[in-house]
């Protein structure tokens, strides 16, 4: 937990942290991005369904221990399926209506 928010320790990176906050991106955003992990680029081998099995153990996985250790308060995992690319990714925070401006 870092100002308030969730973070991965695996995938946490301080510098880009710091880029996002430096934009003056808010909290939620810089949590969704930080924590961002491409289930596809990380399991190239896997075929579209179980790439998508993978996210939603990933996302129950990191729920699990949130809600355990911080309550659902903080955020919460989720996956996202990119339908353009066909790429899976697995984050914390920012619901889908908050989303919709990071494109």
């Amino acid at each position: 937990m870092l100002d308030g928010k969730v973070f991965v320790v695996e995938l946490f990176d301080a510098e880009l942290y710091q880029q996002h906050l430096d934009v003056k991106s808010t909290p939620g955003k810089t949590q969704f991005w930080v924590n961002l992990l491409e289930i596809t680029g990380v399991f190239d081998k896997l075929s579209f369904d179980q790439a998508m099995e993978v996210a939603v153990i990933v996302s129950e996985s990191w729920n699990s221990k949130i809600l355990k250790e911080f309550g659902a308060e903080h955020a919460l995992a989720r996956y996202i399926l990119d339908e353009d690319t066909g790429e899976i990714f697995v984050t914390i925070g920012l619901s889908s209506e908050e989303n919709n401006d990071l494109k």
